[in-house]
């Protein structure tokens, strides 16, 4: 009997690197012979125990996408201030690991401006932006039930989905936990991609769909 094709979904972890939480996702992934993106962003880089962990990241070949300089919102920012924002981050990713391929942005919050001025202005550096996906709902430090983090985390596992959830922005040993009991589940039966693994239409941006924006205050 031919053997059934492994369900693929991309792993998303934003506002990392973080000591912690990052470490411990990474201990899973390994486990299960895991990959998934880290959106890092470069004030979580330039943290103590936030370079190491970057390195880590790319060694253990997983795939990097680019998350700005810190939480600030870029959806009302000139363009000029986007590409800083974005530069500077990328900056951070290659004073650690100089090598590492990134290959996509994903705006804070979600938060791409009314006129897609910053998928713009990420696509002109080089960088496919990538979309929110299933969120499972964690960016709050209040949010970090197991329980209840581990129903979304199964919610969100959709076949060729993006799924994001955090390792960053906060204490996420929510998270962590949620993570640990579910993802041993897929294992013989989904396949860890990146995104460039999924379809096309799974990676395509659509602004108005976006869910709405992440308020950094409550991350």
């Amino acid at each position: 009997m031919p053997q059934r094709p492994l369900t693929r979904v991309a792993l998303t972890f934003d506002d990392g690197p973080n000591p912690g939480c990052t470490d411990a996702l990474l201990d899973l992934l390994a486990e299960l012979g895991a990959r998934a993106t880290f959106c890092v962003v470069a004030s979580s880089i330039s943290r103590p125990g936030g370079a190491a962990l970057l390195s880590r990241i790319v060694a253990e070949g997983h795939a990097l996408a680019n998350h700005s300089s810190d939480f600030e919102d870029l959806g009302e920012l000139p363009p000029d201030e986007i590409r800083r924002r974005i530069v500077a981050c990328d900056d951070a990713i290659r004073a650690v690991v100089p090598d590492a391929r990134v290959s996509w942005f994903r705006a804070p919050n979600g938060s791409w401006g009314v006129d897609a001025r910053v998928a713009r202005v990420a696509r002109e550096l080089g960088l496919a932006p990538l979309p929110l996906g299933n969120v499972i709902h964690d960016w709050r430090d209040d949010w970090q039930d197991p329980d209840r983090l581990a129903r979304n985390l199964r919610g969100a596992l959709q076949p060729d989905a993006i799924v994001l959830a955090h390792d960053g922005g906060g204490r996420r040993f929510g998270t962590v936990a949620a993570c640990e009991r579910v993802l041993p589940e897929l294992v013989g039966t989904w396949e860890f991609v990146t995104p460039e693994g999924l379809p096309p239409e799974a990676t395509a941006l659509h602004i108005q769909d976006e869910t709405p924006p992440l308020s950094p205050q409550r991350r």
